[in-house]
């Protein structure tokens, strides 16, 4: 999931300019590692019932010299939580009581929208689209309130840390990318957010 589009900066040629390690110094083990600490966790895995049953690593070797390798995997604390989980549904928003052969390559906005879900314009969204509608919303004004506390995929799900209000329903005009505003035949979006669940982390935690 992204937090607001942010990434790691990428040099000319496809490497990122962000680094974790520094050149030149050798990886060491963390402190919580070392000793007979590994050997604990191992034994203690043995009596976690999981379903589907998984294998566990039997130990570690002894043949060979040992090295300290660094990997991407890192520690993390668990917030208490709740987390709330949303699905979001994207559809075109047609002006009210304008007849079917007058929205052909042009929409007209009547000030009275009648959102109508599904249908053939709903499942034209690319995932480009929907990638971008979601950088929209991100910048809405009307989304301010909310966008501190949410983490999302740019496509069907947001997890926010606070419930956030229910209905809750944002209109967007599509602005394609670089762009200061609308083109002239724009189409509007309504994007709603509706609750789809809540996450107990203590789950997760067990």
């Amino acid at each position: 999931m992204s937090k607001k589009g942010k990434g790691p900066a990428v040099k000319p040629g496809g490497h990122s300019a962000t680094k974790i390690f520094s050149e030149g110094v050798a990886a060491r083990l963390p402190r919580r590692l070392e000793g007979d600490s590994q050997n604990q966790l191992i034994q203690a895995f043995k009596s976690v019932t999981r379903q589907p049953k998984r294998p566990l690593r039997p130990g570690f070797g002894a043949l060979g010299n040992g090295i300290t390798l660094r990997a991407n995997f890192f520690p993390v604390r668990l917030p208490k939580g709740p987390f709330w989980d949303y699905k979001i549904i994207i559809h075109v928003v047609e002006p009210e009581g304008e007849p079917e052969r007058s929205r052909k390559g042009k929409e007209r906005d009547t000030g009275q929208p009648s959102a109508k879900r599904g249908g053939k314009d709903g499942s034209r969204l690319t995932a480009r689209m929907k990638r971008r509608l979601f950088q929209l919303l991100e910048n809405d004004p009307s989304f301010e309130p909310y966008h501190a506390h949410i983490v999302h995929d740019y496509s069907q799900r947001i997890i926010s840390a606070k419930e956030l209000p229910q209905p809750l329903d944002i209109l967007s005009r599509y602005v394609e990318e670089g762009e200061q505003g609308p083109r002239e035949n724009a189409k509007l979006y309504n994007i709603s957010i509706e609750l789809d669940g809540r996450i107990d982390l203590n789950t997760i935690i067990r």
